[in-house]
């Protein structure tokens, strides 16, 4: 039987991303028996999963106006940082982008006035437990893209990737060749740095 928060039902898709998130916290494999590992990851991903629930239908429920400057900042920054690789209805980020904002405003005024620990009390979790902050590989990428679509056939991208690779086989530079072939040509086709999903 689904749980119900104010009427909305906790979709078994959410309990499973929040089973995900916070099953990669290292405390849990303190917990030898396999059967009462995933037991109490699952409850505490039901509650979790409540809890967001609850926190989003209180932002929902707040009608104060996020600030249009903000709003539009965040959509020009996600849009730069997303809109090559995947295609944005502008409309739909737009409310995305708002219902987040609004999320995060609600869980910061939640957190206001909340006492955090102390520095010492950090620095004696981190040493205790130091085996669980590796640092992930970074690593640079840059991307060159060729849709195929109504304009471009397939063959028509597979050549144009072709003759971009010839390019940079013969010793031209990476930005300069994205700049001429890629669909995607912001930045010389430069994605940042990526971090190595474990």
């Amino acid at each position: 039987m689904p749980y119900l928060v104010n009427g909305q039902a906790v979709s078994e898709e959410l309990i499973r991303d929040e089973f995900n998130r916070i099953g990669r916290d290292s405390q849990w494999q303190n917990i030898p028996d396999l059967t009462d590992r995933a037991h109490r990851l699952r409850a505490a991903a039901e509650q979790s999963a409540m809890d967001r629930i609850l926190i989003e239908q209180a932002a929902a429920s707040d009608l104060r106006p996020i600030d249009p400057a903000v709003l539009e900042q965040e959509v020009t920054r996600q849009h730069a940082q997303w809109g090559c690789r995947t295609a944005f209805d502008n409309n739909e980020l737009r409310r995305i982008t708002e219902r987040n904002l609004r999320v995060q405003r609600t869980r910061h005024e939640m957190m206001t006035g909340a006492i955090g620990p102390s520095r010492e009390d950090i620095e004696a979790f981190y040493f205790a437990n130091r085996h669980n902050f590796p640092r992930p590989e970074l690593f640079h990428a840059s991307h060159i893209v060729k849709y195929v679509n109504h304009e471009q056939s397939e063959e028509q991208a597979e050549e144009r990737i072709e003759a971009a690779l010839a390019e940079l086989e013969s010793g031209e530079q990476f930005a300069e060749v994205a700049n001429r072939h890629s669909d995607c040509k912001d930045k010389g086709g430069d994605l940042g740095i990526c971090i190595v999903a474990l």
